[in-house]
């Protein structure tokens, strides 16, 4: 079934936009050029089966990126060489397509730590609460934002899953003494085990991101409270700016450079974990979110709860986030003459990573070479 945007009406191209169900709302910004000049347009207004645009783009490049709620951000770009591929042309009524997937449905596994030395009534139902408020905090964000990802709890009946331990031997030489869980650290990679130890000890489900709930865990800021939280991957930030992409055969359980594991301290808010996930799905801490404390990204606070269209985007299209390369979700599909429906180049032609850039950084000009968006860029207001 197709559901199309329109814009204003008048006599420019027009986008036709392709998605299962009923499309509530959706957004598009465009990119072509105009008698040789590049010119963008954008559109969040839904008619009928078609976004007519007001302007005629005459020629390439062609990129159409797409939003809409429940549905994952897309992509349309002609796949080069293939004369199938529909582009802009100097006629005023052509006809791009643009499709929307389904949204992605993701477990996660959820780890309560329990220590019985310490351990006092109600702790184990005020984390477990805390944790499935945490996920619905994420949830509710996500979809809210037009992220087009849902988390799922419900794929084990013992999830969040309650893990009770004793403090453990301090002589033992293999791995570090439970007691040690009290103040988890995976940020020392060259002489740190605990991330091994947890995975072995506690548990860890290798086909999916795993959420430790513990006393006290250093977060990015190299605090060690019980409201810190941290992603294990120590190199998500070069990841993202290198473009470096990752296998699965990378992050096996030995290797604790693993964005599989996050780690939430017992005192934490439930926007942290949104913002962990963000490290996860290749977001990065930017300067720019230190005027905007409201973005999930920024550092520091408790006021998270916005995203940008450039944000969103990243997550599902960056080839180093989980959703990748844990989840296999992907903008191209693996039959590369599907990605004409996709509207992308195949993954063999395409950059692995969005660079890290906002608006003020580029012109016209240069957005128009680039397969992604700015990373403060928005469709909507925060909030809309």
């Amino acid at each position: 079934m197709a559901f199309s945007l329109m814009a204003n009406a008048g006599g420019g191209d027009k986008v036709r936009v392709h998605a299962n169900g009923n499309l509530e709302e959706a957004g598009i910004e465009v990119y072509g050029t105009i008698k040789g000049t590049p010119d963008r347009e954008e559109s969040i207004r839904l008619f009928k089966n078609e976004l007519r645009l007001t302007k005629n783009f005459t020629g390439p490049p062609v990129r159409i990126f797409g939003f809409a709620k429940h549905h994952p951000p897309t992509l349309y770009q002609p796949i080069q060489g293939n004369s199938q591929s529909k582009k802009w042309t100097p006629r005023a009524d052509d006809i791009l397509p643009i499709t929307f997937l389904e949204e992605y449905l993701i477990p996660i596994k959820i780890w309560i730590v329990i220590f019985t030395e310490i351990e006092r009534p109600g702790d184990v139902e005020f984390l477990k609460k805390k944790a499935i408020d945490a996920v619905g905090n994420t949830n509710e964000i996500w979809e809210r934002e037009r992220q087009g990802i849902a988390l799922d709890l419900m794929w084990s009946p013992s999830n969040p899953e309650v893990k009770t331990l004793s403090m453990g031997d301090p002589a033992n030489v293999d791995f570090p003494a439970n007691k040690e869980f009290l103040k988890f650290d995976c940020n020392n990679f060259s002489t740190n085990s605990q991330v091994r130890h947890l995975q072995k000890v506690v548990g860890f489900e290798k086909d999916m991101i795993n959420v430790y709930y513990m006393l006290k865990v250093r977060g990015d800021g190299n605090d060690m409270s019980a409201t810190s939280g941290v992603n294990c991957d120590r190199q998500k930030d070069s990841h993202a700016e290198r473009g470096e992409n990752i296998k699965i055969d990378d992050i096996l359980p030995e290797n604790v450079h693993d964005k599989r594991i996050i780690a939430l301290g017992v005192k934490t808010d439930p926007n942290l974990l949104i913002h962990e996930l963000g490290h996860a799905f290749g977001l990065v801490h930017h300067p720019r979110w230190k005027d905007e404390p409201q973005n999930v990204m920024y550092n520091k606070g408790s006021a998270r709860k916005y995203l940008t269209e450039g944000q969103t985007f990243r997550q599902v299209r960056n080839a180093h986030s989980m959703l990748q390369v844990v989840y296999k979700k992907t903008l191209c599909p693996e039959n590369p003459a599907q990605c004409l429906t996709m509207g992308e180049h195949p993954v063999s032609e395409f950059p692995k990573a969005c660079p890290v850039f906002t608006k003020e950084d580029t012109t016209t000009d240069e957005l128009s070479k680039i397969n992604c968006p700015p990373i403060d860029y928005r469709l909507w207001d925060d909030g809309e």
